[in-house]
């Protein structure tokens, strides 16, 4: 039996990015991308629900996740959000909308999503009223951290 050239295990006639192996898969490369994580993912990689005296262990849990994704910054304020607009040299609004604060903005709220869904209940009054992860984790640090820090010092 001789081989055709539109065989689909013919490597030449594969569609892009599908598999040698299986012609049927398509693979995806990986892209640490913070989309990639889901409410669920961060259920698993955070375990424990912030309650009023474990503030450092959640912040613990969630350092590694922050600085894998490259999220420290907005977290910490030092990643400062851009304009929502594109600004001319004399650094006045253009009216374009700018790509930077939409990626910005994204990952902020996912922040503030994955924070929110990680609190327990009766905390969720806190979150009343913040609108950005930064807003939050400072909320719930100021609240917290103090508390669990003095807590510590006692023992």
């Amino acid at each position: 039996m001789t081989s055709s050239s539109s065989s689909p295990l013919n490597p030449d006639v594969l569609a892009p990015n599908s598999s040698p192996m299986n012609p049927n898969f398509t693979t995806v490369p990986p892209s640490p991308s913070i989309s990639s994580i889901s409410i669920q993912n961060i259920s698993c990689m955070v375990p424990t629900k912030l309650k009023r005296d474990n503030y450092l262990v959640c912040k613990a849990l969630f350092a590694p996740i922050f600085r894998h994704y490259k999220l420290t910054g907005i977290v910490d304020g030092s990643a400062v959000c851009p304009s929502p607009f594109l600004l001319d040299d004399s650094s006045k609004n253009t009216g374009i909308p700018n790509p930077t604060f939409d990626m910005w903005y994204e990952k902020d709220q996912n922040i503030l999503i994955w924070l929110n869904s990680t609190i327990l209940e009766d905390l969720i009054p806190f979150t009343v009223g913040v609108t950005s992860s930064r807003e939050l984790w400072l909320n719930l640090e100021q609240r917290f951290g103090g508390a669990f820090a003095a807590h510590i010092h006692q023992l």
